[in-house]
């Protein structure tokens, strides 16, 4: 049942992405067709990243105590809708309609952090690397069919891309509906708390009184304990948690430089590649299909066999994540001297296999030590991104004005760079035990 629901979910899912790939690379030229410079969009683009931080930890919570079901269905109809507004935005050259409708699906878009959380729910540590990477792969088989046709689509109208990717959430919206289960809330349902989870403990070894914070139980009716009261208890404890846990605030430094990086890259692209090689949109869409094949090739065919292999050689994560840091680092340092497409293809190839090998074993780690509310976990975990999208396509703008279009590229590289040397560093113990959150609190001081 496990893997025929992770099935229908990763179906869901390509659906999602692919509404997405077909009017989000396009993006930059319709901000530039409506005559706004570099760093006036990337500010327009700053607006999803605002509305993710507020939505990602309360729609994850939400997901823990009610289900995850639920919250795919909204964040697919509020997809819909809001990709139908930008439409006519585009349409009308509206930059109020524009901004209106980034903020809505900020608000409600959170298949990803839902779909991470229900992968953790259907899978154990064991088989958890693999699911995940299959999951990430998913999201770049999208783009790679999603970019070109949103690309071809657009040359005779904007509206047809929306029009298409309106078409895949709606059929995903159905498929969710019918074929995925809602199995409900997940609180304690593998674990009792994040620092039991972080330890591998079982709720039949500690009780609930005895956790950092008590999880409501989820038997008891609505009205004697309110969803908000839920959630509220669930933020207070998991937050503290984090806070205490060394580990995790170096995963979530070591998750900023690496996604400040990737974003930059992605708000650029377009641009980038359209100016420097003089590239149509349709071409420019080819090489945004170009780049997310290379990313689900080495997440789908590669990313197993390379864990299998550094797992036989116990090669430690310490080890793992500045060795993908540099990789991904020296790829974006070398594509930004790139002048032309052939050589920057090649080099696109080392740039993917460190982000999969980075991205995979960090949201491993991650959900390792918080099993039990991923979802709430996942949605503050998730802000760390969200913060990205704000910073990363206003620095992105006012690198191309300022610094020309090798800046962003150069830039991504040095985060990488940097990146690499802290994890060298502050990750040097990131398969030790000593790290994680400490032993649940004796019985007696909860009474």
């Amino acid at each position: 049942m496990g893997k025929a629901q992770l099935r229908w979910m990763n179906t869901v899912v390509f659906l999602d992405i692919l509404g997405i790939a077909m009017v989000v690379p396009l993006l930059p030229i319709i901000g530039r067709e409506m005559g706004l410079s570099h760093t006036t969009y990337g500010f327009v683009g700053s607006l999803y990243g605002i509305a993710q931080i507020f939505s990602g930890p309360v729609m994850g919570a939400i997901s823990d105590v009610k289900g995850r079901k639920s919250v795919f269905l909204l964040s697919l109809m509020g997809a819909f809708l809001a990709y139908a507004m930008l439409g006519y935005g585009a349409t009308v050259q509206s930059i109020v309609l524009l901004s209106i409708s980034r903020v809505i699906v900020g608000l409600v878009k959170q298949t990803m952090t839902i779909a991470t959380a229900f992968v953790t729910d259907e899978t154990t540590t064991e088989t958890r690397t693999n699911s995940l990477a299959t999951l990430f792969s998913i999201t770049n088989i999208a783009f790679i069919i999603g970019a070109p046709v949103g690309g071809i689509l657009s040359t005779k109208s904007i509206l047809y891309p929306v029009a298409c990717s309106s078409v895949c959430y709606i059929t995903g919206f159905l498929l969710c509906y019918f074929k995925i289960e809602d199995k409900g809330g997940s609180l304690g349902t593998k674990q009792v708390c994040p620092s039991l989870a972080a330890r591998g403990l079982s709720p039949s070894e500690y009780s609930n009184k005895k956790a950092p914070h008590a999880i409501p139980d989820q038997d008891q009716p609505t009205e004697a304990r309110p969803i908000f009261s839920t959630i509220l208890t669930e933020f207070k404890g998991l937050w503290e948690d984090m806070w205490k846990n060394v580990l995790m605030k170096k995963i979530a430094v070591a998750s900023f430089l690496s996604t400040l990086s990737v974003v930059i890259v992605q708000t650029s692209f377009t641009m980038v590649t359209k100016e420097r090689f003089s590239l149509t949109s349709k071409e420019s869409s080819y090489l945004v299909s170009y780049q997310a094949g290379m990313n689900s090739f080495v997440l789908f065919f590669l990313s197993g066999k390379i864990e299998k292999f550094l797992k036989s050689r116990k090669v430690p994560l310490s080890t793992v994540f500045p060795v993908a840091a540099l990789m991904s680092g020296a790829s974006l340092v070398l594509q930004a001297r790139c002048h032309s497409l052939k050589p920057l293809c090649g080099i696109m190839v080392l740039g993917a296999l460190g982000d999969a090998l980075f991205k995979v074993n960090l949201s491993a780690l991650f959900t390792k030590l918080y099993e039990a509310e991923i979802g709430a976990a996942q949605g503050l975990f998730g802000n760390i991104e969200a913060i990205c999208r704000v910073i990363a396509p206003a620095v992105s703008g006012l690198l191309l004005d300022t610094g020309g279009l090798s800046m962003p590229w150069t830039f991504a590289g040095a985060l990488n760079i940097i990146l690499a040397a802290y994890c060298t560093s502050a990750l040097s113990r990131a398969d030790d035990e000593d790290d994680l959150p400490s032993k649940p609190v004796d019985e007696k001081k909860d009474d």
